[in-house]
């Protein structure tokens, strides 16, 4: 009795980490940039582009200072003519981030809304 409680159990643990690790790699996206194009990399959905020329409605920039890491997240969120809104956060996309928004401050400084304005 105790062997096939022990088979259940490791199934059930390993049917957690299988699940775990399937929603972690559907929701990390890489973020790249080509020129004025965004380009989102999607682990099982493949590659979508976002031409910022034509998309970018509006962007904004934030700052969140996190107690348990003692440091500070930048974030962008861009709201597109689509309706859709994407947040990019220098957490996980550091370099990308900073090309990001060096590209929005050059080129789209006139989408800016000021930081604390909602969409």
């Amino acid at each position: 009795m105790s062997d096939s409680l022990l088979i259940i159990i490791t199934s059930i643990i390993l049917l957690l980490i299988v699940l775990l690790l399937v929603y972690f790699l559907q929701r990390n996206t890489e973020i790249t940039l080509k020129e004025d194009t965004l380009v989102l990399t999607k682990s099982f959905r493949g590659q979508v582009g976002i031409n910022l020329e034509e998309e970018l409605k509006h962007w904004s920039t934030q700052q969140l200072r996190l107690i348990l890491w003692r440091g500070t997240i930048y974030g962008i969120t861009m709201k597109f003519r689509s309706g859709r809104q994407l947040n990019i956060t220098s957490r996980f996309n550091q370099e990308t981030y900073q090309q990001l928004a060096q590209l929005l401050e050059f080129k789209f400084q006139d989408r800016k809304i000021p930081g604390g304005q909602a969409f």
